[in-house]
């Protein structure tokens, strides 16, 4: 049509196709105006500080070792940072109020004002001058602190600073290797007059050589800061990623509220020395030595901190610089939230960023729709100008009665069409070649009514026309509307039925995966669901509309073909120049069923793309799937573990219990895990979590409460012992409890010389008034016998007010463990997730090893903890660590046994972990890894979901439009009906000249008086008929009175 329209120079044609080409592609571009999208929304809420730092209390000289145990497990165990910290800075703790927690699993941030602790150095490069003589070179010890160092920097300088080499350095042995050490020290120039000022720490590493010719250690290089120590203190507006308020790890962003101050009472010395003071209490379970390296608690850290360099590049100044300076900011930080918070309860106003599904206007949509209204726009002004404001014809002309009023009119029309109606297309522009056209509107008759006619003037005499003598167009070549070809209704009926089918499937899939596939919140990806399906719809639109107008066009022809016709549904029936509704009334009333279904599927049809806007949403959904996970490893049951007391398990055990800090993986509580992957193929196509019921071994003691009646003695000293008259009187407090227990089964530890263990003797220290506690090991190996034992009672003015004995046997479960992890690295956070759940229909016997794990807490000492009681380092930490038990309720025996109980869990299970798993391979025997199955879970997503209304609408139009298609192959005949295009004056006034339709239009008549009262009494027919007019032996193709041959 454009085409035709563009070489005809048809531009109203072309104007008002163009406009609707464009109207169709903006009703595409419409669907993606608006998008469900998940969008960050920001509310406001309310939180509870739980802290505030304060410095009552603090003393920098009588800490502990729990930040320096915090930071060795931080940097060498990957073990998370405390609450409330993170690598540079202390934060304030918050707690959710519980009237008004927010929807956690779609919070994405949280911000809230907070104070924030940094701790800093100010670090200049020293250079060091030293003395490196030794006193007696050849004698076989190590000679220590030999090198009296000197540091210089910029209006500081340090003196008596101790470097030192390696240890074992004696001898005639060749040595090299490094030193390293941190210490504090006092300007000499500011010793007097402002020491605090004058306060410093001093960083160094050096590297000596031993000659064995000369016996002596030279030092042979050296890296060396001078570092002021202070802190920022500063009210700030903290925003942490996620939905956990006190996850520092996850701060995105710090925004000062107010200016720096420090805290009445605390100076960088202050904090400096209680850095060093922690380091130091630590140092014997964090520092180790080799003949070629030797560093110092601070230095240990620090190159943990900084695995990804090489120890050796501390040598130089400015990378030692850096590393120092976030070493102590680390230490500082632990050292603010541990020794300088109190309890708090006060509700601050805070910031919830919440992800949440908003209907959003897409701004490409826009500027496309913006862009195609404004050609609209022109377009129509273009239409209300080219369009004449009176009209070209007086009436309509679309039906064939209109058109027999104009030709009854026109002769020379007439004459040009007669015989014209089943030639060829190109025959028949052979024959009108010689003819030009125009239309007048003028008076005719007496009466003097306008007559509107279409005159024909020949252009070459008649002598010039071409000898053509057209022949008849055979029938089997004849003309079927595009709307009517069979392929036009075969995809009308199969594409219905495919995207019906289609249709259900994916909203099967949908319903049964909460949703198609995840998808993106932004970007142009959501365009590829809303533009194809409603690109689709608006084609099959087209392709329906095309059937409507081909039906509308063959309609009177077919009806005046089967049988003739009345006028009003022959002649006069004008289906395509009408509007949809009135179409549609005139066609049930004429009892047309085809045009029905055919003009019911083009009003339904703009619901198609109405619903299909609406086909898909984004939706947030925790969406479930079947994970499979692999087991890589799991443990050995003859393994030896039974002493195993080594420095990493022990403060692993430490920092759990006494530090409140995360397991390390694949263990939790008194559980040790079989180590899980997933496969290759399945990494980043899982969730945020997976559940598995997965295998693991339990630590745990069937302990009893030993029997009073067993008790052979219990005093204060031995009973053996009775002092003198003349002797002193005991000091009852210096001397120990003595206990004599006798023991079934031989297993005791005390025996007479050719006899069974049938006692069970030892002592304990005890305080004058106050607690005691202990817990050791029996002394046997017999299986029968139970080999740990616990004592623990109270002291009143040096006499037993209470004493319990309860004796353990340990053994070790394998069991079932429903776990859920964090993906992708199986990582246990309880706080988010659900904690594990033992299965215990699962437990069954692993192994009836015991563990010396017990004495995991010998370098732990909480500040204020023992008082005046007297607790070994494991009753230490049952009462003042992680959710200690206060002493009193360890008096009663089923407390102390299920407390004992769980720490020794707790703790085996770490030894357990680090020293009897094996692969799987090597404990099974088969190379082949266990397969095991789980749920996994992706937190608040978006997931393209497609909606059932909308289903259910394009479904039944869709059915509607298969049912109309069907109809229309069935009811419409389009087949040997018409040999040309009817569209076109030549076709239609081809079919009507020579016709005695034409006599029936009376003298004078005007197309804008046509009426049913011409033809009235008169049925008409389309066919072939014998040509009466002119008398000539000849057949005509087109319409008549009567019946057609």
């Amino acid at each position: 049509m454009l085409w035709n329209a563009l070489k005809n120079r048809h531009w109203i044609v072309l104007t008002s196709t163009i406009a609707l080409v464009t109207l169709n592609i903006s009703t595409i571009f419409a669907t993606g105006l608006f998008v469900l999208q998940v969008v960050g929304i920001e509310s406001k809420g309310f939180i509870n500080y739980t802290h505030q730092f304060s410095v009552t209390g603090f003393n920098p000289f009588s800490l502990d070792s729990t930040v320096s145990f915090t930071a060795f497990g931080v940097s060498s165990l990957n073990l998370t940072y405390p609450a409330g910290t993170n690598k540079q800075n202390a934060f304030q703790s918050f707690s959710f109020l519980k009237s008004q927690t927010p929807p956690l699993s779609n919070t994405t941030s949280i911000s809230a004002p907070a104070d924030v602790f940094s701790a800093k150095l100010d670090c200049q490069i020293a250079n060091l001058t030293w003395d490196g003589s030794a006193k007696d070179p050849t004698q076989n010890v190590n000679e220590g602190l030999f090198y009296n160092t000197t540091a210089f920097v910029s209006g500081c300088t340090l003196k008596n600073l101790k470097l030192d080499t390696p240890p074992g350095w004696a001898g005639d042995f060749a040595q090299e290797g490094y030193y390293a050490i941190a210490v504090n020290s006092t300007c000499e120039e500011l010793k007097t007059k402002d020491p605090v000022s004058g306060y410093r720490l001093f960083f160094a590493i050096n590297y000596s050589t031993r000659a064995i010719s000369t016996y002596s250690n030279v030092l042979q290089n050296y890296s060396a800061v001078v570092c002021k120590p202070s802190y920022t203190f500063q009210h700030s507006q903290v925003t942490i990623n996620g939905n956990d308020p006190n996850d520092s790890t996850q701060v995105s962003a710090i925004k000062p509220l107010g200016d720096i101050f420090i805290l009445p009472g605390l100076t960088g010395e202050d904090l400096s020395d209680s850095v060093l003071q922690t380091l130091a209490a630590g140092s014997s379970q964090v520092v180790s030595w080799t003949v070629t390296k030797s560093f110092d608690a601070f230095f240990t850290i620090m190159e943990l901190m900084h695995s990804n360099q090489n120890y050796t590049a501390f040598m130089t100044p400015e990378i030692l610089r850096t590393a120092c300076s976030d070493t102590f900011s680390a230490l500082g930080a632990q050292v603010a939230k541990s020794y300088l918070t109190t309890p708090v309860s006060t509700t601050v106003e805070t910031t919830f960023t919440i992800n949440r599904q908003r209907l959003v206007l897409q701004l490409v949509s826009v500027i496309i729709m913006d862009a195609l209204l404004a050609i609209l726009i022109i377009l129509t002004i273009i239409l209300l100008v080219s369009i004449p404001q009176e009209g070209v014809t007086p009436g309509e002309t679309t039906s064939l009665a209109a058109f027999a009023a104009i030709l009854s009119k026109s002769s020379g029309l007439e004459r040009s069409l007669t015989g014209t109606s089943a030639i060829s297309t190109d025959d028949l522009k052979t024959r009108l070649q010689n003819y030009k056209y125009f239309t007048t509107n003028n008076a005719e008759g007496d009466n003097g009514v306008k007559c509107f006619k279409v005159e024909a003037v020949e252009t070459l005499p008649e002598s010039e026309e071409p000898k053509h003598t057209p022949a008849e167009l055979p029938a089997d070549s004849w003309w079927v509307p595009s709307g009517l070809k069979w392929w036009a209704l075969t995809i009308l009926i199969i594409v219905p039925i495919a995207i019906i089918v289609v249709l259900e499937v994916l909203y099967r899939i949908s319903l049964r995966d909460n949703g198609l596939l995840f998808i993106l919140t932004g970007g142009y990806i959501h365009y590829a669901w809303v533009y194809i399906p409603a690109t689709t719809m608006t084609v099959l639109v087209a392709l329906a509309g095309t059937v409507d107008q081909a039906s509308r066009a063959v309609a009177p022809y077919n009806a005046m073909r089967d049988k003739p016709a009345a006028a009003r549904s022959g002649i006069m029936a004008n289906p395509v120049g009408k509007l949809t509704l009135p179409a549609l009334w005139y066609a049930f009333t004429a009892k047309q069923i085809t045009l029905v279904a055919t003009m019911l599927i083009v009003l339904l049809a703009p619901f198609l793309k109405i619903a299909v806007s609406g086909l898909y949403t984004s939706r947030l959904v925790d969406v479930v799937e079947v994970v499979s996970v692999q087991q890589t490893s799991w443990f050995n049951s003859s393994q030896d573990w039974a002493d195993t007391t080594s420095t990493l398990e022990n403060i692993i055990s430490s920092l759990i219990v006494t530090a409140n800090l995360s397991y390390p993986k694949w263990t939790y509580e008194n559980l040790a895990f079989a180590e899980l992957v997933l496969p290759n193929n399945r990494s980043s196509k899982v969730g945020d979590t997976v559940t598995v019921d997965t295998p693991a071994l339990r630590p745990t003691l069937n302990c009893t409460v030993f029997p009073k009646d067993r008790y052979l003695s219990l005093t204060i000293g031995s009973s053996a012992y009775k002092p003198g008259p003349n002797d002193p009187p005991l000091n009852l407090t210096a001397l120990s409890i003595y206990y004599n227990i006798s023991m079934p089964n031989g297993c005791g530890n005390s025996a007479y010389y050719d006899s069974d263990f049938l006692w069970l003797t030892g002592s304990i220290n005890h305080p004058e008034t106050g607690y005691f506690g202990v817990i050791g090991s029996v002394g046997t190996t017999k299986p029968q016998c139970q080999g740990i034992i616990v004592n623990f009672g109270h002291m009143q003015n040096n006499k037993i007010e209470n004493f319990t004995t309860v004796l353990c046997k340990p053994l070790i479960q394998s069991l079932t463990v429903k776990t859920t992890f964090l993906l992708p690295n199986f990582t246990i956070d309880a706080s988010n997730t659900a904690p594990p759940e033992i299965l215990e229909s699962t437990a069954k016997t692993f192994s009836n090893q015991s563990s010396a794990a017990y004495y995991a807490f010998g370098k732990w000492e909480p500040k204020n903890a023992q008082g005046t009681n007297t607790l070994d380092p494991f009753m230490t930490a049952l009462v003042y660590g992680k959710d200690g038990t206060p002493l009193n309720e360890l008096l009663d025996n089923d407390i102390l046994i299920e407390k004992v109980t769980r720490q020794y869990g707790i703790v085996a299970a770490q030894a357990v972990s680090q020293h009897i798993r094996v692969p799987e391979s090597a404990e099974t025997g088969n190379n082949n890894t266990t397969v095991i199955s789980g749920d996994g879970v992706g937190k608040s997503r978006a997931r393209l979901v497609q909606t059932e209304p909308a289903t259910r609408v394009l479904q039944a139009v869709l059915g509607l439009m298969i049912l109309t298609s069907i109809v229309v192959w069935f009811g419409v005949n389009g087949k040997a009906l018409l040999p040309r295009e009817s569209n076109n004056i030549a076709t239609t006034g081809g079919f009507l000249a020579g016709s005695d339709v034409l006599r029936l239009v009376p003298e004078g008549a005007n197309l804008k008086q046509t009426s049913s009262e011409w033809f009235k009494g008169h049925l008409f027919g389309f066919g072939w008929w014998e040509d009466t007019e002119t008398g000539e032996s000849k057949r005509r193709y087109g319409v008549g009175i009567g019946k057609s041959l």
